[in-house]
């Protein structure tokens, strides 16, 4: 199965968790980027609005031809309990109907309905959304997937899971990014 990541990130966390990814189900990898980025500030203002009522960003043109791809996994941010922005501009741009879909959604304080949100927007567009996992995105989170200590695994049914490398200094990091799959 060709699958393709395409992951936005204002910080650099979720795009370092998405490579990762990626990397190890051995997936093509392209970044969503506005037509006007965001500011930290404007993020927490603009952004967290925008999220909350399901408005998209306008986003440049993804530098991949989704269509040769069967499966596609959305990655980014929540802001505000929801999807960043981008995310949804993708999803109604880009034709996804019929394909395998999954979201990977990074957090820092609470995930809240992100992932739900995230599970309507890909079954409104047609895909077979397989699950949405949600990743707290933490410094030692993030170390871990870099480091490869934690990784994901697609697995010959088409699941994606949480794979770690059993380490005492990994397990809280470890449980704490496990524990949100939808």
């Amino acid at each position: 199965m060709k699958t393709l990541v395409v992951c936005y990130s204002l910080t650099g966390k979720t795009r370092a968790i998405a490579q990762a990814m990626a990397e190890t189900v051995g997936a093509d990898y392209v970044e969503m980027k506005e037509i006007f980025p965001y500011t930290m500030v404007s993020a927490y203002t603009r952004g967290a609005i925008k999220a909350r009522k399901r408005h998209n960003e306008d986003i440049l043109p993804v530098q991949a031809d989704v269509s040769e791809y069967d499966c596609v996994i959305v990655a980014g941010p929540i802001w505000a309990s929801s999807p960043a922005p981008a995310l949804y501009d993708f999803i109604r741009e880009y034709d996804l109907k019929g394909k395998q879909a999954y979201g990977l959604l990074t957090y820092r304080g609470k995930a809240g309905g992100a992932a739900k949100i995230l599970r309507e927007e890909l079954e409104n567009a047609k895909s077979l959304c397989r699950s949405v996992i949600t990743v707290k995105a933490d410094k030692d989170t993030v170390r871990a997937f870099v480091s490869r200590k934690l990784s994901f695994a697609m697995q010959e049914d088409g699941k994606i899971i949480l794979e770690k490398e059993t380490t005492p200094d990994l397990q809280e990091a470890s449980d704490e990014a496990g524990s949100g799959r939808e």
